[in-house]
């Protein structure tokens, strides 16, 4: 669908990114999923910044789906979330600094503070909101070449996190940038998951839908998606 996904599972992606977390590059990693390839398919500036990332990973049953159909299979999902965990936990492990950008200013106190309660020996150093304005950019760019952080996870949302990131790739501290979408909330307890139950079930989508009903808009992405899946099927017999 014009985005290079990594055929990688889960414990390889932490592997790989757990390595290039004490690289000397900045190493861009965006988390597609069908909502993500379908506005790529509709926007192509926001097409280049997914095709300028160093690594994305399939985040969703429907990338997984979509590969299937498509006759190229992945082996699994990278679930943004639960990769951030993992990152964060290897981060503690081997004394790598992180940095949270996104989400309200409470949210991402709340996030900071969840994460080290949950990480014991994680070291968080430095945080910033996600509600600044484009010229605020370049101050959010300084503190983080103060802060040279090993991880940088950012959590404004979609497109905000892959603009950011992909307009100043050449300016960010070496290491890992994670863009988590809405996975900060997430850890600040300000939006729950799907109980595991109905993630192995591949619904974590229909639990969002119906918790937060005012994504409705978005969610019509979806249908969009398998629809350009199946044609682009149909045309390749």
């Amino acid at each position: 669908m014009g985005v290079q996904v990594a055929r990688l599972n889960l414990d390889e992606a932490v592997d790989l990114l757990g390595r290039r977390v004490e690289g000397d590059v900045p190493y861009l990693v965006f988390t597609p999923n069908p909502e993500i390839i379908d506005r790529s398919r509709r926007d192509a500036g926001f097409a280049a910044m997914l095709r300028a990332a160093d690594l994305c990973v399939a985040d969703g049953v429907g990338v997984l789906w979509a590969s299937r159909i498509l006759g190229s299979p992945l082996p699994g999902t990278v679930p943004g979330v639960e990769l951030m965990d993992r990152l964060l936990s290897h981060c503690a492990d081997v004394g790598a600094g992180v940095y949270f950008i996104g989400t309200t200013p409470e949210n991402v106190q709340a996030a900071v503070g969840r994460a080290r309660r949950a990480v014991p020996g994680l070291q968080v150093v430095g945080f910033h909101h996600g509600f600044f304005a484009r010229d605020g950019e370049e101050n959010v760019v300084r503190d983080l070449r103060r802060c040279r952080p090993n991880l940088v996870l950012f959590g404004m949302g979609v497109p905000k996190d892959q603009a950011f990131a992909s307009r100043w790739r050449d300016h960010l501290p070496p290491g890992v940038h994670l863009a988590v979408g809405g996975g900060l909330d997430v850890m600040a307890g300000a939006v729950r998951r799907a109980p595991r139950p109905v993630r192995r079930l591949g619904m974590e989508w229909l639990y969002r839908l119906v918790t937060r009903p005012g994504r409705w808009r978005r969610q019509l992405a979806l249908p969009r998606f398998a629809a350009a899946v199946l044609v682009r099927r149909l045309s390749s017999r």
